[in-house]
């Protein structure tokens, strides 16, 4: 791999395959999922979730941080990552999802400052708070918007009402939010594992609002390898990125993480084909 005139210890790696990609002009591909998305997002109220399926490493997460730049602007999107959370309880869950709610409409520039604190009294139903006091609230600041929760790894959320740590009727309970907040938008990415699920939960039991994620096209993939080494001034050794895809085909994280080892691969003494060979 060739670079620009610049000391390539100092030139960040562009490819993280361990995290999801933030940012727009990184991300390459899954038109056909944001056009599901655009379809079923047209300022209606559902009485569902919107549940976007994959294998892992299709790049779900990516999908969901990306939702902000792809729905028209009726709708303020909170991205709500359950894989950084430790759901040990529903009063921890919900104290999370106020958190993120809160940070997101500060990015979106939205007010804040009526968005009420944890409530004092212990006594007080906590369902009931953030229903009728906390998403009424944060729903009066978005005026005609749209809240569009997404939740990011909602697999989990079924994993923990299987060991216990969320109550049985949890699922039931956000659908009762659904059918409460005409401005509420629920979106689920969930595991391909847990597909057979969506039918037999109330929340996710509507197959046309089902999405199935798939590979990227090679087109697409070219682009994901190819890019962020454009950004970064530095040029593929010939044959490398022929040699990603065959190897990788459309798996976006295969894609990354054969591409981050071919750019950290000069730093290491040896070519990004002998990277790619120890893979």
């Amino acid at each position: 791999m060739a670079c620009a005139p610049k000391v390539r210890s100092m030139i960040l790696n562009p490819y993280n395959p361990l995290e999801p990609v933030d940012d727009p002009a990184l991300f390459f591909g899954q038109e056909a999922a944001f056009a599901f998305f655009r379809q079923n997002l047209v300022g209606a109220a559902h009485h569902h979730a919107l549940v976007l399926i994959g294998r892992r490493g299709l790049g779900k997460s990516s999908v969901a941080r990306q939702l902000r730049y792809q729905v028209d602007d009726r709708y303020r999107v909170a991205v709500i990552s359950l894989g950084t959370y430790e759901i040990s309880s529903e009063e921890a869950l919900i104290a999370g999802w106020i958190e993120d709610i809160r940070l997101s409409l500060d990015q979106a520039e939205v007010s804040t400052y009526r968005l009420p604190e944890w409530p004092e009294d212990e006594e007080a139903s906590l369902r009931d708070w953030f229903d009728t006091v906390y998403l009424d609230i944060a729903l009066t600041a978005l005026r005609h918007r749209h809240l569009l929760l997404v939740i990011d790894d909602a697999h989990l959320m079924l994993q923990a009402i299987q060991r216990g740590a969320l109550p049985a009727d949890w699922l039931h309970y956000l659908a009762g939010l659904l059918e409460h907040h005409s401005r509420l938008d629920l979106v689920f990415t969930l595991d391909a594992a847990f597909e057979d699920q969506t039918l037999t939960t109330e929340l996710m039991n509507d197959p046309a609002l089902h999405f199935r994620l798939a590979e990227l096209s090679l087109a697409d993939a070219e682009r994901i390898i190819r890019e962020p080494m454009d950004q970064a001034c530095c040029l593929y050794e010939e044959g490398t990125i022929r040699q990603i895809l065959d190897w990788a085909g459309g798996h976006r994280f295969c894609c990354i993480r054969f591409a981050a080892c071919s750019f950290a691969a000069p730093r290491n003494g040896i070519s990004a084909g002998q990277s790619l060979n120890t893979i």
